[in-house]
C-alpha cells in the first residue's frame, strides 16, 4: 500500500509516467488534482486514469491517505 501524508496545496508536486494507473483508498481521504479536476476519495472509493495526466496527491484533515496504487 501507498500512504500520502498532509500537506498544503501549495506544497503539491505534479508527476506524470508511462501506463495507467487504478487508486483504491483504505483509509484517510486523499485529493487529487489531475490537470483541471480535483476529485476527492474516501474509504472504498477507487479511481482509475492515465498516468500520462500530470497529477498530484495530499492526505486530507491532517490525517496521511492509505490507498492501494496499481500502475499498468
Amino acid at each position: 500500500h501507498i500512504m500520502v501524508p498532509p500537506k498544503e496545496k501549495d506544497q503539491l508536486t505534479f508527476t506524470s509516467h508511462a501506463g495507467e494507473e487504478f487508486i483504491y483508498m483504505l483509509e484517510g481521504r486523499l485529493e487529487i488534482s489531475l490537470e483541471n479536476r480535483v476529485e476527492i476519495l474516501e474509504p472504498g472509493d477507487s479511481l482509475y486514469f492515465s498516468s500520462h495526466i500530470p497529477h498530484a496527491l495530499r492526505g486530507l484533515d491532517g490525517q496521511n491517505a492509505v490507498f492501494l496504487d496499481i500502475i499498468s
